[in-house]
């Protein structure tokens, strides 16, 4: 007669299923648990649109400074801070930079782009456009005025660090920020980043196209 106990092979059947079900289960719950944390970052970066926004609205509607002429270390994070009240804001949940260039704000995940020009020449010799604002949007020392950015829906305002410190990017749109933004080893969620643009939306994207660094709309 036999016991109530199992067998050494159902026993191994029963640990292999598990196994097998962890196999698949525990890339699925990281998966999720970066979409949460994706949905947070996301928060972050539209929090601080607004604020970007709001700094402007008190100024003339001028952008804030990319960087203070007598301090390089006071940035545009330092100046919308008062808006946002909260450092935490500034680091995504996923990563973080603990040494951002031009800010006493750390850590910090994100950047406003500035440096210039945005294509490495105009007709660009990568692309064909032809850029009559040929700059990011936080460019050099002056406070762009929002009266400029003709496509403010399709330009972006802040993005996230690759992971060097810098927000001073003088290389080009195809050889630095559209070829990052296509390295997997800088897609920080779920193969992609979180973007904020220059009318306020922030969103998620794969990738960015060229036209989506410049004030300018000819080249979108």
């Amino acid at each position: 007669m036999r016991g109530k106990g199992f067998t050494l092979i159902e026993l191994l059947v029963v640990i292999a299923i598990i196994a097998i079900l962890a196999a698949i289960l525990f890339p699925v719950f990281a998966r999720a648990r970066e979409k949460a944390r994706q949905t947070s970052c996301l928060n972050n970066v539209k929090s601080l649109a607004l604020a970007t926004l709001m700094y402007a609205g008190d100024y003339d509607e001028r952008l804030p400074l990319r960087w203070h002429s007598t301090d390089d270390h006071f940035g545009v994070p330092d100046q919308i801070l008062p808006y946002v009240k909260n450092n935490q804001i500034f680091e995504c949940p996923s990563w973080s930079d603990t040494s951002p260039d031009h800010s006493h704000i750390s850590p910090m995940s994100y950047t406003w782009p500035g440096g210039g020009p945005a294509h490495p020449e105009s007709p660009c010799a990568t692309c064909g456009a032809t850029c009559g604002a040929n700059y990011f949007p936080f460019d050099g020392y002056r406070g762009v005025k929002l009266a400029v950015i003709e496509a403010p829906a399709n330009c972006i305002m802040i993005y996230e660090f690759e992971g060097n410190g810098g927000t001073d990017h003088d290389r080009g749109v195809h050889t630095f920020y559209e070829a990052r933004s296509r390295d997997p080893n800088y897609a920080r969620h779920n193969d992609g980043n979180n973007y904020a643009f220059l009318d306020g939306h922030a969103k998620w994207l794969k990738e960015t196209k060229a036209g989506q660094w410049t004030p300018c709309m000819s080249d979108d």
